[in-house]
């Protein structure tokens, strides 16, 4: 073998030296291949792979940084930007891993695990962030609104300017807070926040709510402010890029010692003579691949640049805006060739058609190292123009400024072109639409107008550029006689958004100067392949034919008061004659007193009953004469149900507990909160019912005194509201009031409703009589689409029941939700010890939504109290009977329920008792009973409310604080309606006001001219009349509350000797008359 390569290489020396030399060869060749792959070092596409990465996640890291300091100072609308670098950086850095294990091995496995240790730190750190940084956003987004609820507050109470002095202050230095950097000390808020908590007590009760929002949300502004801050700082520090370059300073150092030892080796080989030709051919070939390498990637290149050249015009410029390339679509569209382009501005394809203004704004974006995007109309060599859409790109240079700029356009002359057609379609149907001599508007999906005739724009006000995209019915619509104008309830709305067609004769518009003026309207919705993408609306002016109805309904309201001057005659009559009864039964009293003459007595005790019989009857007739007709209920109004029936059920509770009777209260949880009706005429119906059902208990309680013992659940009155029908917006409700320990024969039961008088032998007897006040109450029931219907059962007793027919507005109240959310999870505890009370607070409670657990005895409670494995409620509700004080006492001695918020149940009777309990422990509350649902949403508001463990709650009584001011006023009340009469009397003597009553306004002055009233109160049918006429007669001046049926017009008061301090409209709810008469009284 050894001779044979001798041959092959007769250069090599014979004998033994070639023989070594051939021994040398050999061996040297069975080397190369080792010495060839030590030789190889790291792969160079490995490490350019390796060193991109790098650069990739440096670059990737600082994205982040950038992304997370423009959404702390939200220079960003959303987290998006944030969000998705992080993923791109944690995608980066998964497949950088890979390939830094693919080059390196286990080498720098370490130096790689503190990275992604870094980098999940940091993505903790910013997630914390987000939340912080969401919460503090909506809290400057509610903040202004509390501080403006709260200055208006402080502005209508014109007190505590030092308040409004820290709000001011407040907002200044919150401003200066979201302004500042991130590592702001907010020590004067603080301060601020501190002063105001401590105002927090002495102001009023008006404007504690306001007041709270403003400390709750600027201590979210402060507490969430620092900790975005501190997650943004904590986020910040976490440098990914020193990591990057230890991972760097690694991969560097690997990448030497590798370098170094393939040196060595390629020094061996180079002195190694013999294989020198081996190593230049083995780098001719490498280098002939590295070659063919770079020419595929240059194709690939050429590849893209066609792609893109087919579609966008590219041109790059240097500095001063010459261009220095321009790819071939430019020249095509252009029309230039591309010698006649390099080196030339711009301004070669520019048609004059932009201002220096728009050039002068995009040179001073893309100046400033910014992309630049807009629509630009160029011009060809022969003169044509084109649209193109343009991105510029600015290059910067390390001076920072801008050293080439880089143009991507994309031909747009036909999306143009296409417009221009769509705007002379759209010319010519203004022109068709405005032939019709109607107004014309059409709307997209979402209410926003997209196009108005000149018609529609004369009679409105408005041009179409100023109604462009805005929400249409907000600015035009003004409602119907039926609603106002809320576009979620707007009928035209409502039905185009279902796809039917909507017409009307009674819709109101609003003209731009705020002038109304009726329509006809007829609204049409747009469909597009089956789905609704707009609405279009035709309507006419028609206030000259509503102007000859009202003219017409005007002459059959005359003809109407006619008719009803009977009615009126006989109102006077009873009036009159109401005068001398009471003077013959004053006199008849005194006679009893002074004179002992048994005979006599006895005479004049029938006498007295006779003339209450009488008197009775003429108060019944009075209300019979007062029932309203179809035409003078006109139309209902919205009116919330659950204040209107709970200030009713008050009374009631009151007026019971006095005849020693109870009275339980359910409303189903079915009915709806808001309805459109006569709410007056409901109340004067429920009025009515009652006055009958109260004269019945009466009846009963004397038939059996001293024989029923006190046994109050036999006289207890059940007032029951409930859904009997419904037809979509359309409820028929049912009110029943039932004495269990009433009843009625049918004989009985058929004369209720007859109106003739008896003979004098069924008038002396007991049983009851014929009601005036029911049988007017049946009739007003009747003309508002109800009734009203008596039974008497022998195992229910009797009942009353009324149905009246009503339009719900609003099923539920979504702005009234339970206050806390621990409440619903935790539940409440019950200890009522009423049954039926117990059984309605349960369906109460649980239709809210919220746990419960039932306790069936204070023992019961205790024992749940002791037990360490019970979880404490949110809530205790609880009724203590008379001794609340012991009770609450051992409760807080528990530690689980020391902080627990407590509310007590009373009556009226007992609630001075239970007040005192209120005064003397934290977090405790007390409400009226019978309790419905809108007094206890309102009483849990107020104990959950922030700071309710130490504060000292008042009594949960919406009407409580004005007992005080109103205690022994003497006020004359002056009405025709003896159900008004009634009403007022009642409301007025729960405060401990003296109430004279007149019924005329020669009896006012009298009245007036003692000198020992405090106010008056006028109800009367035309109110405005009577004041001037009633005012003449007296010599000083009464604050003044007059109360009407309909709602009054400023108007309706020019010119009178003597202004009302306030007008309220019936029904009157308690609380609006408390507080009106408190304001008048102080003078306000």
């Amino acid at each position: 073998m050894a001779s044979l390569i001798q041959r092959w290489f007769i250069w090599l020396p014979q004998g033994d030296l070639g023989r070594a030399m051939v021994g040398g060869f050999l061996l040297i060749s069975a080397l190369m291949p080792w010495l060839y792959i030590k030789g190889q070092g790291v792969d160079s596409e490995d490490h350019i792979t390796v060193m991109r990465g790098v650069a990739q996640l440096k670059q990737r890291a600082a994205v982040l940084d950038e992304e997370l300091i423009e959404t702390r100072f939200r220079l960003l609308p959303h987290y998006d930007a944030l969000v998705n670098a992080i993923r791109l950086l944690e995608q980066e850095s998964q497949h950088f891993g890979r390939e830094l294990k693919g080059a390196t091995g286990i080498m720098l496995e370490g130096a790689w695990q503190d990275y992604l240790t870094q980098l999940k730190l940091k993505r903790t750190y910013i997630e914390d962030f987000k939340t912080q940084h969401a919460v503090l956003n909506n809290s400057l987004d509610y903040f202004p609104g509390a501080w403006q609820r709260m200055v208006v507050a402080l502005d209508k109470q014109a007190e505590h300017p030092e308040i409004k002095q820290k709000l001011l202050e407040m907002l200044q230095e919150l401003l200066a807070l979201t302004g500042n950097s991130p590592m702001s000390k907010p020590l004067r808020l603080e301060e601020l926040l501190e002063s105001l908590n401590r105002d927090y007590p002495r102001v009023p009760e008006v404007l504690q709510l306001p007041l709270s929002d403003v400390l709750r949300h600027g201590r979210m502004l402060l507490q969430f402010h620092s900790g975005a801050d501190r997650f943004m700082r904590s986020a910040y520090k976490v440098k990914l890029d020193r990591h990057i370059d230890l991972i760097y300073e690694g991969y560097t150092s690997y990448y030497r010692q590798k370098t170094q030892e393939a040196d060595r080796y390629h020094t061996v080989l180079i002195l190694l003579a013999s294989l020198m030709v081996g190593m230049i051919l083995w780098s001719f070939w490498h280098l002939q691949r590295a070659s063919l390498k770079l020419q595929g990637v240059v194709k690939e290149l050429a590849f893209q640049k066609n792609a893109l050249d087919q579609h966008a015009i590219v041109s790059i410029a240097d500095a001063t805006g010459r261009i220095t390339y321009a790819n071939d679509r430019f020249c095509q569209i252009s029309q230039y060739a591309l010698d006649e382009l390099m080196g030339k501005n711009h301004r070669i394809v520019s048609s004059g058609m932009h201002g220096p203004s728009f050039w002068k704004q995009m040179w001073g974006t893309i100046s400033s190292g910014k992309v630049w995007h807009g629509e630009i109309q160029n011009r060809r060599r022969d003169g044509t123009p084109y649209w193109v859409h343009s991105t510029i790109v600015p290059f910067m240079g390390e001076s920072d400024k801008p050293f080439q700029y880089i143009s991507i356009r994309t031909d747009i002359t036909q999306r143009r072109l296409v417009e221009a057609e769509h705007a002379r379609q759209k010319q010519f149907l203004a022109s068709i639409t405005n032939a019709m001599g109607e107004g014309v508007y059409a709307l997209d999906d979402q209410g926003r107008c997209i196009y108005m005739n000149a018609q529609a724009s004369r009679m409105l006000g408005w041009s179409e550029d100023e109604t462009l995209m805005r929400l249409m019915h907000p600015l035009i619509h003004a409602g119907t006689e039926q609603y106002s104008p809320q576009s979620k309830r707007c009928p035209i709305l409502k039905s185009t958004s279902e796809g039917a067609t909507y017409s009307s004769d009674s819709e109101i518009f609003i003209h731009r100067s705020g002038r109304r003026f009726p329509v006809s309207v007829i609204s049409m919705p747009l469909m597009e392949e089956g789905e609704i993408n707009g609405s279009v609306t035709v309507f006419q002016d028609i206030s000259s034919r509503k102007r000859q109805e009202r003219q017409l309904q005007a002459a059959v309201e005359a003809a109407e008061e006619t008719s009803a001057a009977k009615s009126q005659l006989l109102g006077k009559l009873c009036h009159a004659l109401q005068e001398p009864l009471y003077t013959v039964m004053g006199a008849g009293r005194q006679v009893l007193v002074e004179v002992q003459d048994s005979e006599l007595n006895e005479g004049l005790t029938l006498v007295q009953q006779n003339s209450r019989k009488m008197a009775e009857l003429l108060d019944q007739a009075l209300q019979f004469v007062s029932v309203q007709t179809a035409s003078d209920l006109g139309e209902g109004r919205p009116f919330e149900l659950d204040p209107l029936l709970e200030s009713q059920v008050l009374l009631m509770a009151d007026h019971l507990q006095a005849r020693g009777s109870t009275l339980c209260y359910r409303r189903h949880p079915l009915v709806p909160v808001e309805l459109l009706g006569h709410a007056s005429q409901t109340v004067q119906i429920l009025c009515a019912l009652n006055d009958y059902l109260f004269s019945q208990v009466d009846r009963y309680l004397q038939a059996n005194h001293g024989r029923t013992g006190n046994n109050l659940t036999s006289h207890r009155i059940t007032f029951d509201v409930a859904v009997v029908h419904t037809f979509e917006d359309r409820v028929t409700l049912h009110f029943s009031l039932k004495a269990p320990s009433l009843s009625l024969t049918e004989g009985q039961l058929q004369e209720l409703f007859d109106a003739y008088p008896r003979s004098n032998q069924e008038l002396e007897s007991q049983s009851p009589l014929p009601s005036l006040g029911l049988i007017a109450s049946r009739e007003l029931a009747r003309q508002l689409g109800g009734d009203v219907e008596v039974e008497s059962r022998l195992d229910e007793g009797v009942s009353l029941h009324l149905r009246l027919p009503f339009d719900v507005l609003r099923w539920h109240d979504m702005e009234r939700e339970v206050p806390s959310v621990h409440l619903v999870e935790e539940g409440i505890w019950l200890y009522e010890p009423d049954e039926a009370e117990h059984a309605t607070l349960v369906e109460m409670i649980q239709g809210e939504g919220i746990a419960l657990e039932q306790i069936q005895s204070a023992d019961d409670l205790f024992s749940m109290v002791e037990d360490p494995d019970q979880a404490s409620p949110a809530l205790l509700l609880l009724s203590l009977g008379r001794e609340p004080q012991a009770f609450v006492s051992r409760l807080r001695g528990h530690q689980a329920l020391a902080k627990v918020p407590i509310l007590l149940l009373s009556d009226q009777y007992l609630h001075p008792l239970y007040q005192r309990v209120v005064g003397q422990h934290s977090a405790v509350a007390t409400a009226l009973k019978p309790l419905g649902p809108w007094s206890f949403l309102a009483a849990l508001d107020q104990l959950f409310k922030p700071g309710f463990e130490t504060d000292r709650l008042p009594a949960v009584d919406p009407i409580e604080h004005y007992r005080a001011p109103l205690m022994g006023r003497r006020m004359i009340v002056m009405t025709a309606d003896p159900m008004v009469r009634q009403w007022l009397g009642r409301l007025l003597g729960l405060m401990g006001v003296y109430v004279e009553e007149a019924l005329c306004c020669a009896q006012v002055g009298r009245l007036v001219a003692q000198g020992r009233y405090d106010a008056l109160l006028l109800s009367w049918p035309e109110p405005t009349r009577l004041i001037d006429s009633s005012w003449q007669l007296l010599e000083q001046q009464l604050p003044m509350i007059a109360l009407s049926n309909q709602p009054l017009q400023e108007s309706d008061w020019i010119g009178l000797k003597h202004q009302p301090c306030g007008v309220l409209v019936h029904p009157v709810v308690a609380d609006d008359l408390y507080r009106l008469l408190v304001q008048s009284l102080k003078g306000e």
